[in-house]
């Protein structure tokens, strides 16, 4: 089944968009108390999406050239068209690896490119890090991704992380991770 962005007209009370993973629609905005007190949620027609992976993980090994670590240490970029297959296999052969994402207008660009009704802010990119090695690395940010964590960015030897990343902004493209 397509999509077809003329469907999408008055859909705000539905939990779905054709085949699509949007939910929580809504075309006015939502209040609601809880113990953190008074939460308004902007009216959000096109719901929040989250978007899983789509595509053949794909492995950084040691050695030269694209995908590859360096022999002494060194750092990868996690290229935005990588991040939206869902899962990234790394294998570091020694330490002092760092994998870097991409930046926050390119995740954007390969985001939008299979994301229905394009990105919206809130919506979300979800993917698994694997570290398959014995040595630990380090995870940073590239321009305009910021991480919610308060501690360090590293995932352990033979250990993976689930990380989620959030839109924050489109106009400007800008990201936080969780992990």
């Amino acid at each position: 089944m397509g999509f077809n962005p003329g469907n999408m007209i008055g859909e705000a009370g539905n939990d779905t968009i054709s085949s699509s993973t949007r939910i929580r629609a809504s075309n006015s905005i939502v209040t609601f108390t809880d113990s953190s007190g008074t939460v308004n949620l902007a009216a959000s027609p096109l719901g929040t999406n989250y978007i899983d992976g789509a595509g053949t993980p794909v492995t950084f090994s040691s050695g030269a050239g694209t995908n590859q670590f360096s022999s002494g240490g060194g750092s990868v970029t996690l290229y935005g068209n990588s991040l939206i297959t869902g899962v990234i296999v790394c294998r570091p052969a020694s330490a002092g690896n760092t994998v870097v994402t991409d930046s926050a207008q390119n995740i954007f660009n390969a985001c939008n490119a299979t994301a229905p009704g394009g990105v919206q802010i809130g919506d979300y990119l979800s993917c698994l890090i694997m570290n398959d090695s014995a040595v630990a690395m380090t995870v940073a940010m590239g321009t305009s991704v910021t991480t919610a964590n308060s501690n360090t960015s590293s995932i352990a030897a033979n250990t993976s992380r689930y990380c989620l990343m959030r839109f924050t902004a489109v106009s400007t493209p800008a990201l936080t991770m969780y992990f």
